[in-house]
């Protein structure tokens, strides 16, 4: 299974480079990241460069981490592919009743730091320099419960994520680890916009729940 939904990432360039102590990336932010959209990854191409980020795509794909398919895709496919993506939230849904969620790290001025791979057989669309990336996915936490997404991207703590992006083969144990230190990613859920998808990706109103879109549009007209 995989991530089936939308992503967010619109923290400021520089507030990116200081966090992961590098250049800031060069590129637009969303509130609403839809498929095909020009983001940023992290990556260290050799022992000798720092990581740095490059533009990447996210075309809508995402794929499972399990430790039994480990051999074929996390250590087969990855060693020189692996990055990060930053982003402040994905949106997420309850069917019953129904509700649009955004879930976002619970402390306000925090990133998620999610483990990608760059993708070598589909090339990015439109945009040359840029590079396609898949997220993985681990079981979503115990507050997702009777959310329709089972599964999230796979948050990184800010202990372990240096070591994801740095060149070489991975340990089983370690990326075991790896994943595990998801669950020590706090998150926050807050119900947004039955709409939010009419709203243009940089509007913050993407974000925000009903009555503060009624409370913005308010104080916009007085």
């Amino acid at each position: 299974m995989s991530f089936k939904g939308f992503l967010s990432a619109y923290s400021r360039p520089e507030y990116l480079g200081a966090a992961f102590r590098c250049n800031a990336p060069n590129v637009e932010r969303h509130y609403c990241l839809h498929p095909n959209t020009l983001t940023a990854a992290l990556m260290q191409r050799d022992e000798a460069s720092g990581p740095l980020f490059r533009p990447v795509q996210w075309l809508g794909d995402s794929d499972s981490y399990d430790g039994a398919r480990y051999g074929r895709f996390v250590r087969a496919r990855t060693i020189h592919r692996r990055c990060l993506v930053p982003l402040d939230g994905f949106f997420v849904w309850r069917s019953d009743p129904a509700q649009c969620y955004y879930l976002r790290p619970e402390a306000t001025d925090a990133v998620f730091a999610v483990a990608a791979i760059l993708d070598p057989h589909h090339p990015a669309k439109g945009v040359p320099g840029s590079h396609p990336v898949i997220l993985l996915t681990v079981p979503a936490p115990q507050m997702m419960q009777g959310m329709t997404q089972q599964r999230l991207p796979m948050s990184l703590s800010f202990t372990v994520w240096a070591r994801w992006i740095k060149p070489g083969e991975l340990a089983k144990n370690e990326v075991e680890a790896m994943a595990r230190s998801c669950d020590k990613v706090r998150m926050a859920l807050q119900p947004v916009g039955a709409n939010f998808s009419k709203y243009k990706s940089d509007d913050i109103r993407c974000i925000l729940a009903e009555d503060e879109i009624r409370d913005r549009r308010l104080k916009m007209e007085v």
